[in-house]
């Protein structure tokens, strides 16, 4: 395996497969030691000046170079110290460490960091996790981090820094680690998972993310926003928002969350997703197809179809009374909505996706249930959830 360099940063790839790197054993420059989220104790060497890395055991290492920052002159700002990031092989042995001083490179082995110009005026402020706790470097200007500039005319910059990571003891987590949404916990009894298996569930009642530390496989639901009922006339209920429980396997990163809106009346609800899974909105009550078919409006009103493997059909409006919305579960019959469809993913068997009947009020939040329709009364549907369970 060779060099891999790139922008400093939070490196996905080397957390994604920590497990099979060959890490090495080192001595030198200031030592810390933290605890990963995946378990695994991590060692740290800080270098802020000149020295000597002792490689005992041959392996790879974590590196972070940051050349000198530059001081500013002639109406100048100086510029911040460039850095260099990468996962290195370590032969056993010495290897020297070199730390830029003003407007001077940095380097261990041939990982380099060049220092920067003395008229470079770009402040190149970046934010690094490699001593367990984000940090800022190259800025801002006149401040006291490794690789900061100075304005013009200004004082000596700040020097640049080495920091070498490598990991001493293995995760002692194999399941996937997440933070984001609602979190709970709660042990399987057979009909909710596993037989004394433990989960973690992460709620995602609004769009927001979920962090992932560590990759693996998960359980999801999505359900999409119900339908709102119609908009005019005896309206029929909203289908019943899409319905979608499945597992996918997720790297490290953060995975954007969408839940999807209720309908307004007249309008279908909104997408929920966690790529690649998307759920979509029911039908409005107008006869609107959606992942649940809207019901028609009275008078004769067509019903909506439905998305195959998201829901049903509603059904048709008629005698001025309009049809009911189709549901996650099952078809509407005549003004009733179709029936929801339960999932026990939360630890708790809840119904999800219920069309909206002819006769009744707004879909719950957070239940993709369709609107109600009336006579007169025109009713939104409820937004979507989605839902993430892994076991711990």
């Amino acid at each position: 395996m060779g060099v891999f360099v790139k922008a400093a940063g939070t490196w996905a790839e080397i957390a994604a497969s920590k497990a099979l790197i060959n890490w090495a054993k080192v001595t030198g420059g200031t030592v810390t030691t933290y605890t990963a989220g995946d378990g695994s104790t991590m060692e740290v060497h800080t270098f802020t000046a000149n020295g000597t890395l002792m490689v005992d055991t041959a392996g790879y290492a974590e590196v972070l170079v940051i050349g000198g920052g530059a001081r500013g002159q002639d109406g100048y700002n100086g510029g911040s110290g460039y850095p260099v990031r990468g996962l290195h092989s370590l032969a056993a042995g010495s290897h020297a460490v070199s730390v830029g001083a003003t407007g001077g490179a940095s380097s261990l082995g041939d990982l380099a960091g060049q220092g920067a110009f003395v008229y470079g005026h770009v402040t190149n402020e970046f934010t690094d996790d490699i001593t367990g706790t984000a940090l800022t470097y190259g800025g801002p200007i006149n401040s006291a981090r490794p690789g900061s500039p100075t304005s013009n005319g200004g004082a000596t910059a700040q020097a640049g820094i080495v920091i070498v990571r490598v990991q001493t003891s293995p995760p002692t987590i194999s399941g996937v680690v997440a933070t984001g949404g609602t979190e709970s916990t709660y042990i399987g009894n057979g009909s909710n998972g596993v037989l004394n298996q433990s989960y973690k569930v992460h709620k995602f009642t609004t769009s927001g993310s979920l962090v992932v530390t560590q990759g693996g496989a998960i359980d999801v639901l999505c359900v999409g926003g119900g339908g709102g009922s119609g908009n005019s006339g005896p309206v029929g209920g909203g289908g019943g928002g899409g319905f979608i429980s499945t597992s996918i396997s997720v790297p490290s990163g953060t995975l954007p969350i969408v839940v999807g809106a209720g309908g307004n009346p007249g309008a279908n609800g909104g997408v929920s997703s966690l790529n690649p899974v998307y759920a979509y909105g029911g039908g409005a009550g107008n006869g609107g197809a959606g992942a649940s078919g809207g019901g028609g409006e009275g008078n004769g009103g067509g019903a909506g179809a439905a998305i195959a493997g998201q829901g049903n059909v509603g059904y048709l409006g008629s005698g001025g009374a309009g049809g009911g919305g189709g549901g996650a579960g099952a078809a509407a019959t005549s003004p009733t909505g179709g029936a929801g469809k339960a999932s026990s993913i939360s630890g708790t068997a809840t119904t999800y996706g219920k069309g909206g009947d002819w006769g009744g009020g707004a879909g719950s939040a957070n239940t993709g249930d369709g609107g109600a329709g009336n006579t007169i009364a025109r009713n939104p549907g409820g937004s979507g959830v989605v839902i993430v369970r892994v076991a711990v």
